[in-house]
């Protein structure tokens, strides 16, 4: 059953654990005032938010520039600011990301130093939500700000609270029960959806996303789950950062000042607990991202655990079926992101089905950066669209219809002949056709694809997934058998259990090198169960 929110009394915080807190967190994770305004400006922003201008050196406003002569060390400034090879350094732009936070209206209009911690509550209310264990540890985003031995200390008490641990909120996505399947071209639009009640996983504390809430619901027939996902994303971003744009007759990938701002695409996330059997102690997500065990973050801690991830693609995957948009977008072409700002773009395709494992199962090979996650019985959704020196595309379409058609290239248009050869190796390559190709690319203010897409084969292509985006808000509807047969998948075997664990996670335009993550896998995200009534 799932944990109920009345099971044992509050914890208390050690004292050791207040005293790392109080040390190294507290001077920024401070209460916000009753009257703060949620304007940011270094005015008023920078008078309580440590290290941000409590000084008197100089009267901080809104017009304050220079901020690096003083904020001039890592050590007096946040982690932000750092570079990203050498943290010892501030990052060459520093300044334009103090201006970006503290002038221009911020990234939040809670402040850098949210949630706080100031007070033993906040800090049972910070343990309570699953976030204190993930951002200290190895990867997390505060992991700078203190030593593998205050880690440990922290780690520690959370872990000796976790089995007894109450939850403060709602963890009970309700699955209704329908008599016959959705059709696919209906999954969004059915009238089905309106019997299902919502389901709303806050994932407040994050400043890094535009959604502070991901809205859920659930359907199951005989055969099938669907699950409807829904969030607030102000730009539909597809474009990966491999992606080609013709520079003269050169290809190149789009701009990004570093690594950290490079394009990747928005992605929907949801781990399913197979075998691990601390997945609530471990606050569901926090067990697999940043748990433990130092090293990579795609992993599960104890061995012999497993779970089913679910992951969305928004240029890898949910187009390879369709893609179509309202004709009317207002596309980002100028800094080079190609992100939808404005319109309607709908697609189907599949989820990128996969299994993460205990990091150190070396059976099938091991890597450092996928040690845990590995893909799913069969072949995946896509290929590198790229010729064999890396150079440029080795294919783009000729004529597409649209800029979202333009934006998902498949091995299906590719096979019809609706897109031609852009290696000039191959015998038969074009280079007129190439550039002809390419003006129709630009008239659409589109990017040619860095992946092919292909319809996936066996367990890795388990999950449909229809999805629209229209004017900030993503709507995404999963399906999938309830019950595969397949060692790497939950089965839903509702003879067995009518209760399943998961978490569920939105990414906003998240590359690998980001820095702090940029996905909501806090707050109340981190542990959820599925409940079929």
């Amino acid at each position: 059953a799932a944990p109920t929110s009345t099971t044992v009394p509050a914890p208390m915080v050690s004292e050791a654990t207040m005293a790392v807190i109080s040390a190294n967190c507290a001077g920024c994770h401070v209460q916000i005032p009753a009257d703060h305004t949620g304007e940011e400006d270094s005015d008023q922003c920078g008078l309580c938010h440590i290290p941000y201008g409590q000084t008197t050196a100089i009267d901080h406003t809104e017009l304050t520039e220079g901020c690096t002569e003083c904020h001039k060390t890592p050590e007096d400034t946040h982690f932000y600011l750092r570079d990203e090879e050498d943290q010892t350094v501030l990052a060459a732009d520093a300044e334009d990301r103090c201006i970006t936070c503290h002038l221009e209206g911020g990234v939040s209009n809670v402040g850098r130093g949210a949630p706080a911690l100031d007070t033993e509550e906040a800090v049972l209310v910070a343990a309570g939500n699953g976030t204190l264990r993930p951002w200290i540890q190895p990867g997390g985003f505060m992991a700078y700000y203190v030593s593998a031995d205050e880690a440990a200390v922290i780690t520690d008490w959370v872990d000796s609270i976790s089995a007894d641990r109450t939850i403060s909120y709602d963890p009970n996505l309700d699955a209704t029960r329908i008599d016959a399947d959705l059709a696919d071209a209906d999954l969004l639009s059915s009238p089905a959806w309106d019997s299902a009640p919502m389901h709303s996983v806050s994932v407040i504390p994050t400043i890094f996303t535009s959604a502070d809430q991901i809205d859920m619901k659930a359907l199951y027939s005989n055969d099938y789950l669907y699950v409807w996902v829904q969030y607030a994303d102000d730009t539909m971003s597809m474009t990966r950062a491999g992606s080609w744009l013709m520079d003269g007759d050169t290809w190149r990938h789009p701009a990004a000042a570093s690594d950290n701002d490079k394009q990747s695409e928005d992605r929907v996330s949801i781990i399913w607990n197979i075998s691990t059997p601390d997945f609530y102690e471990g606050y569901g997500c926090a067990t697999k991202c940043h748990g433990n065990v130092p090293g990579s973050s795609e992993f599960t801690d104890l061995p012999g655990s497993t779970m089913d991830i679910w992951h969305s693609k928004a240029g890898r995957a949910v187009g390879v079926l369709s893609a179509s948009d309202s004709g009317d977008l207002v596309v980002d072409a100028a800094t080079e992101a190609y992100e939808v700002t404005a319109g309607e773009l709908d697609f189907l395709g599949f989820v990128d089905d996969k299994l993460l494992i205990w990091y150190q199962d070396f059976e099938g090979g091991y890597d450092l950066e996928d040690s845990g996650r590995r893909g799913d019985e069969g072949e995946s959704m896509y290929s590198h669209n790229r010729t064999s020196d890396k150079s440029g595309p080795a294919f783009i379409e000729t004529a597409p219809e649209s800029w979202a058609d333009a934006m998902a290239l498949t091995k299906e248009e590719v096979d019809a002949g609706e897109a031609i050869v852009a290696d000039p190796t191959d015998g038969a390559y074009d280079a007129a056709a190439v550039a002809a190709a390419w003006e129709e690319y630009a008239t659409l203010q589109a990017i040619v694809p860095e992946r092919v897409l292909r319809i996936p084969e066996g367990s890795r292509g388990d999950v449909l997934h229809a999805a629209t985006w229209k004017d900030g808000i993503w709507t995404n509807v999963f399906k999938r058998a309830l019950v595969t047969g397949n060692p790497d998948d939950e089965q839903f075997d509702l003879a067995s259990a009518m209760e399943f664990e998961f978490s569920v996670a939105v990414f906003d335009n998240c590359g690998r090198g980001e820095i702090p993550p940029g996905h909501t896998t806090y707050g109340d995200g981190q542990y959820q169960v599925l409940r079929f009534k």
